[in-house]
């Protein structure tokens, strides 16, 4: 299986939690909230496009 390349601006929930100067825990809980599914996986990190970064901002 070859291997999933990743984009640049792609952020995991850590990343994007020091973007927004918030938890990690309050990203995860909103992720939990809308149900939302990392869009590219590399082990067990999830990786969250820029779509679908504007949705969990907009909850937030």
């Amino acid at each position: 299986m070859a291997k999933q390349e990743i984009p640049s601006d792609a952020l995991t929930s850590a990343q994007l939690a020091e973007s927004l100067g918030v938890s990690v825990n309050k990203i995860k809980k909103v992720i939990q909230e809308l149900n939302i599914q990392p869009d590219f996986k590399r082990g067990v990190c999830g990786y969250y496009a820029p779509e679908t970064v504007k949705k969990i901002k907009s909850k937030l």
